[in-house]
């Protein structure tokens, strides 16, 4: 079966992402060792293990003002959930998590967003530092929680910087009379700062954090294309309560095309989800699936390649999912021999 055609939309949209990505490489090119600039988006060293990138929002005195960003569709008021045919792709800006990044913490530019984007997510930090965003309904969802407290809150944990403007050194003064007064004084300011930051910190609320069931850390499988693998794929467990899936498609030597589509296949070759505009990130691609989507059983993603007005389809992965059964496993406790 050939690939749909696409709309003249989806080549339009294709297009400007190819003209933006080249114009985004050109900007790292010349850039050198000027540093990041608002706009970019950058991957954490710390924060490789976990599937999110970094948006940065301000730039001063070699610290950079980010946010986390990721696939994950869902959101509350105080995220920036950006459209598949943006330049960024399908990215959703947690506003609400600001953090400061040195410039030894960030591995590599990933990409930018647009200057409207750039200051539609200032707005939304803004408003969520002053209160004025409420949450969602979203937000108060298990999925939502689960995906905040098992991704978002551990990335923000792991690059270890308050969430606060730099501080900046006070003029130097000629030496103190009272060199004792003067050491403790100082002692009581570094202790007072390291309290007001441990308790501005964010933390998840003790009705996030009893969530019944969840794991520690959101399955996840690494798949690679099924002609390059033999014999059986090994099953992915699934908990009952799992909230989603995350995926990690191996590009290897499919990385050539400036975005690509996606789409999940049932054991029928029923299409059940679709995602287009998907950027490479460290040849590979990163995707999240709700939970409800998968059941026990085979399935296989599709993956083409999209390169101005062509969709070139490159190969299938296949994911088996092992998962057990909620219903049957809830009334198990209650049988009787």
């Amino acid at each position: 079966m050939s690939e749909p055609a696409l709309t003249e939309r989806q080549l339009a949209l294709a297009a400007a992402s190819a003209e933006v990505a080249a114009r985004s490489r050109a900007a790292a090119a010349s850039r050198g060792e000027a540093g990041w600039a608002a706009g970019d988006r950058v991957l954490a060293t710390a924060t490789r293990h976990l599937p999110v990138e970094w948006i940065v929002l301000e730039a001063e005195g070699g610290r950079y003002l980010a946010v986390p960003a990721d696939t994950c569709p869902l959101v509350a008021d105080t995220d920036l959930a950006l459209p598949a045919g943006a330049a960024a792709g399908a990215l959703t800006l947690r506003c609400g998590f600001p953090v400061w990044l040195d410039a030894g913490q960030i591995g590599r530019r990933a990409g930018a967003i647009d200057q409207v984007t750039l200051e539609a997510a200032r707005r939304r930090l803004a408003a969520a530092r002053t209160g004025a965003e409420t949450r969602a309904e979203a937000g108060t969802v298990p999925e939502y929680r689960a995906w905040i407290r098992e991704v978002i809150a551990p990335a923000v944990a792991a690059v270890e910087l308050p969430a606060a403007a730099p501080r900046r050194e006070p003029p130097a003064r000629r030496g103190s009379r009272h060199p004792a007064l003067a050491a403790a004084a100082s002692l009581a300011m570094v202790l007072a700062g390291a309290l007001l930051a441990w308790l501005a910190w964010p933390r998840p609320s003790p009705k996030v954090a009893a969530l019944p069931g969840a794991s520690a850390l959101p399955p996840a499988a690494h798949l690679y294309p099924n002609d390059t693998l033999r014999g059986e794929r090994p099953p992915v467990r699934m908990p009952v309560r799992a909230a989603h899936l995350e995926i990690v498609l191996d590009l290897n030597d499919l990385n050539e095309y400036p975005a690509y589509r996606v789409v999940l296949l049932r054991q029928d070759g029923a299409a059940i989800w679709q995602q287009d505009g998907l950027r490479s990130r460290d040849r590979s691609l990163h995707l999240v699936l709700p939970s409800q989507l998968l059941q026990t059983g085979t399935y296989n993603f599709r993956l083409s390649g999209l390169h101005g007005a062509r969709a070139v389809r490159l190969g299938e992965y296949e994911l088996v999912i092992d998962r057990p059964n909620a219903a049957a496993r809830a009334e198990t406790p209650d049988q009787k021999p």
